[in-house]
C-alpha cells in the first residue's frame, strides 16, 4: 500500500478506507514528524512487511510526509516471476538469434562456397585453354572483385593468344609459301637443266656434223643444220629473256617506259616476226584492226613483247592445219564515272584447249600444262604477260571451251 500524509491525516492513500484518517501508532507520529527517511520492519500474518516514510518538502519546508507499506515474499515473488519470464524471453531471443545466425552462416557459406567453385570451375576452363570463359558474379565484396579481375586477366589472355594464333598462321602460311618456293626452285632447275640440254645437245650434234661435212655439195644439208641451229639458239636466248624479265620485276627494277603507240604499227610488227614462225608449223596466222581504233599511252616494246608471248604460246598447243588469228579493237567505256575507253587484243586458236580450273592458274609462274606439244618453256611468258599488263593498268585473262575446243586470250589497256 501508499498514502500521503498532509497535517497528520491522508490525504491520498492506495485504500480508500484510510482518507482522512489520522493515524495515531508509534511509527506514524514518528513519520509525520521525522526529516529523514524512516524504516519499519514487522510480519503480518506470516508475511514479512516493510514500510517507509519519507519527508515530502516543498524548498526547505516540510509539506507532508509519503508513505509505502510492502510484503518482501511479494515483491520477491514477482520478481522472481519478472526474472523468469525475462530470462526466457531472452532464451527464445538466443535461440532465435542462433538459428538465424546458423542459418544465415549456412547460406552464406553455400553462397561463398558457389561463387568459388565459379572461380575454380573459370580457373580449369582458363587452363584448358578456353579463354572466352566470363564469370558473372554480383556483389562489390572481394570475390567480386577477383572475379572481376579474373575477367580482366581472362580477356587479355583472349586477345593475346589470339595474337599469338595469328602469329602462328602467319608462321604456317610463310612455311608453306617456303616450302612452295623451294619446290618451285628445285623444280625450276631441273626444268632450265633439262630444257637447256635438249638444244645445247642439238647444236652439239650438228655443230659436229658440220665439222665433219666435206664439199659444197652436202651445203643443202649443211643449211638445213645451221637453221636448227639457229632456231635452238634462239630458244635458249627466249628462255634466258624471260628469265632476266621476271628476275627485274622481283627485283624492282624492271622499267615500264609510256609514250603515244599505234596499234597498227604494234600489231603490224609482231605479224611479220610471227608469220614465218607460224607458217614453218603448219598453222594459219591472220591479224584484223577493228577501225576506229585510237593510240594509246604504254610501252611498245613490251607490250610487242607480251603479243608474241601470246601468239608463240598459241603456236605450242595449235597443231598443224590450225589457225590463229590476232584482232584488236577499241572498247567503249562504260557507265561508271571512271570507266575510260579501252583498246582490246586477242589472240584466238583452233589449239587444244584449257580446262576451266585451269584458266587461273596459266598466269602463274613457272606453271605448265600437261599433255604433249611441240616446244616446252620454262612457263615465264604468261606471268611475264600478266606482270606488263597490270603495270599498264590493264587487265588480261584466257577463256576456253574445254579440251579440243581452242583457247582466246585477251587483254585491254586504257587509252588516256
Amino acid at each position: 500500500w501508499a498514502g500521503v500524509l498532509h497535517a497528520g491525516e491522508y490525504v491520498a492513500h492506495t485504500e480508500t478506507r484510510w482518507l482522512g484518517k489520522t493515524p495515531a501508532d508509534e511509527f506514524s507520529l514518528k513519520a509525520i514528524s521525522a526529516t529523514d527517511t524512516l524504516e519499519l520492519r514487522y510480519s503480518l500474518e506470516g508475511n514479512d512487511i516493510l514500510e517507509a516514510a519519507a519527508p515530502i518538502k516543498a524548498g526547505d519546508s516540510k509539506i507532508g510526509t509519503a508513505r509505502i507499506g510492502f510484503s518482501q515474499e511479494t515483491v520477491a515473488r514477482q520478481f522472481n516471476e519478472t526474472l523468469r519470464k525475462t530470462t526466457a524471453r531472452i532464451l527464445q531471443v538466443a535461440i532465435i538469434a542462433l538459428v538465424l545466425g546458423i542459418t544465415a552462416a549456412v547460406l552464406l557459406a553455400r553462397t561463398m562456397t558457389q561463387r568459388i567453385s565459379q572461380l575454380v570451375k573459370g580457373a580449369r576452363s582458363l587452363a584448358t585453354g578456353n579463354f572466352s570463359e566470363k564469370l558473372e558474379l554480383k556483389g562489390s565484396d572481394e570475390i567480386h572483385e577477383l572475379a572481376s579481375e579474373f575477367n580482366t586477366m581472362a580477356a587479355q589472355l583472349n586477345k593475346l593468344y589470339s595474337h599469338v594464333q595469328e602469329q602462328a598462321n602467319l608462321l604456317s602460311k610463310a612455311n608453306l609459301e617456303l616450302l612452295k618456293l623451294d619446290a618451285i626452285k628445285k623444280n625450276f632447275f631441273s626444268l632450265v637443266s633439262h630444257e637447256l640440254r635438249g638444244p645445247l645437245s642439238t647444236i652439239k650434234g650438228y655443230v659436229s656434223m658440220l665439222l665433219s661435212s666435206q664439199g659444197l655439195e652436202e651445203w643443202s644439208r649443211q643449211e638445213r643444220q645451221i637453221k636448227i641451229i639457229r632456231e635452238e639458239t634462239d630458244r635458249i636466248a627466249k628462255m634466258i629473256n624471260e628469265f632476266m624479265d621476271l628476275s627485274r620485276i622481283e627485283a624492282g627494277t624492271f622499267q615500264i617506259e609510256k609514250r603515244a603507240v599505234d596499234p597498227r604499227v604494234l600489231v603490224s610488227f609482231v605479224s611479220d616476226r610471227m608469220e614465218p614462225e607460224a607458217e614453218n608449223n603448219g598453222v594459219r596466222f591472220t591479224w584484223e584492226v577493228v577501225e576506229p581504233v585510237p593510240e594509246f599511252s604504254g610501252d611498245p616494246e613490251r607490250i610487242s613483247q607480251v603479243l608474241i608471248n601470246l601468239v608463240t604460246n598459241s603456236l605450242k598447243f595449235t597443231p598443224n592445219g590450225g589457225a590463229i588469228h590476232l584482232e584488236v579493237r577499241q572498247i567503249s567505256r562504260g557507265r561508271r564515272a571512271d570507266d575510260t575507253d579501252q583498246v582490246q587484243f586477242q589472240i584466238k586458236d583452233t589449239g587444244k584447249g584449257i580446262l576451266p580450273e585451269l584458266l587461273d592458274k596459266v598466269f602463274e609462274r613457272y606453271y605448265q600444262v600437261e599433255g604433249e606439244h611441240k616446244k616446252k618453256g620454262l612457263g615465264l611468258g604468261l606471268a611475264f604477260a600478266k606482270e606488263v599488263i597490270e603495270r599498264h593498268e590493264g587487265k588480261i585473262w584466257a577463256s576456253s571451251d574445254g579440251l579440243n575446243k581452242g583457247a582466246i586470250f585477251t587483254f585491254t589497256i586504257p587509252v588516256g
